[in-house]
C-alpha cells in the first residue's frame, strides 16, 4: 500500500506498507526505490508489518537533497518517529547498510535486531572507488544476462532508477557522489544483535573484507557463494534467512 508521511511543510516520504505484526524497516539500496522491494517486503509481510521508505528517491517530495550519509540518517530517523516504531526491526541492503548501521551507533531508539546484506561496517580500504563503483555495476549488469529472469531484473532496476532519476536528477548524482567517496568510521562493536550476508563473489566489497567483519562484535557473518545482487528473484529464500535471525 502506498502511504505519504510529512516530515516539514515542504516534505513527505513516501513508504510502500505491507503486512501485521512487529514492524519492520527496509530501506532500499543505491538509486532504486521501493518498488523494486515489493516482492520482498511481501514475503516478509507474513510475518511483519512492513515498511519501505523511500528515503531521498522516488515519489518521496524533499526541499534540499542529500550530501552525505548524515542527511540519509537523519530523514530514517524522522520516519521511524514519525510512525511512532517500537520493538522494530530493520533491514539495510548494500548503500543503505551503511546508513543503517550509523543510524543504529548514534540514536537511541534502536532496533531489536538489524539484518544487513551484500554491505559493509567497515572501511573499504580500495583505492580507486569512484572506478570500483562504475566497474562494478557494469558487472552486476552482466552477470544476469544469461537468463531471462536475470534481464527482466535488470530491467526493473534500470526503470526504477531512471524513473527516481527523473524527479530528482540532481540527488541521483549526488546519491552516485556519496557512493564513491565514502568515508566509513571504524568500530569494534555493534549496539543491537546485527547479521551480514557478505556475497563472496560481491562486484565492490573484496572478500578480505570479511577477516576483519569477524572480528566485530554483536555481529554474526555469514558468506554466501553469491553475487552482490543475488536476492532479487529470490526474495523468498532472503525473507527466510530474515525472519530465523529475527525470531
Amino acid at each position: 500500500m502506498h502511504k505519504y508521511i510529512k516530515l516539514g511543510r515542504e516534505e513527505k516520504l513516501h513508504y510502500l506498507e505491507f503486512g501485521n505484526g512487529k514492524p519492520l524497516v527496509l530501506v532500499p539500496s543505491l538509486w532504486v526505490t521501493s518498488k523494486s522491494y515489493v516482492t520482498l517486503g511481501q514475503e516478509l509481510a507474513k510475518y511483519y508489518k512492513v515498511f519501505i521508505p523511500d528515503v531521498f528517491r522516488g515519489n518521496s517530495v524533499f526541499s534540499k537533497e542529500a550530501r552525505n550519509i548524515e542527511d540519509y540518517v537523519t530523514k530514517l530517523v524522522q520516519f521511524i518517529n514519525s510512525l511512532n516504531l517500537k520493538n522494530y526491526y530493520l533491514i539495510g541492503v548494500s548503500l543503505s547498510g551503511i546508513v543503517v548501521k550509523k543510524y543504529i551507533l548514534n540514536y537511541s531508539h534502536k532496533p531489536k535486531r538489524v539484518f544487513l546484506v551484500s554491505t559493509t561496517v567497515l572501511p573499504l580500504n580500495i583505492e580507486r572507488q569512484k572506478l570500483t563503483l562504475f566497474w562494478g555495476y557494469l558487472k552486476l549488469l552482466y552477470h544476469n544476462l544469461f537468463s531471462m529472469k536475470g534481464i527482466a531484473i535488470d530491467l526493473m532496476w534500470i526503470i526504477d532508477g531512471l524513473g527516481s532519476a527523473k524527479k530528482h536528477f540532481r540527488q541521483a548524482i549526488n546519491e552516485g557522489s556519496i557512493a564513491a567517496s565514502l568515508v566509513i568510521d571504524n568500530i569494534k562493536s555493534l549496539p543491537v544483535p546485527t547479521k551480514l550476508l557478505f556475497a563472496r563473489y560481491d562486484e565492490f566489497i573484496p572478500l578480505e573484507s570479511v577477516k576483519r567483519l569477524l572480528k566485530i562484535k554483536n555481529l554474526e557473518v555469514e558468506i554466501v557463494k553469491e553475487y552482490h545482487g543475488w536476492f532479487f528473484g529470490r526474495e523468498e529464500e532472503l525473507a527466510r534467512r530474515v525472519i530465523k535471525f529475527f525470531k
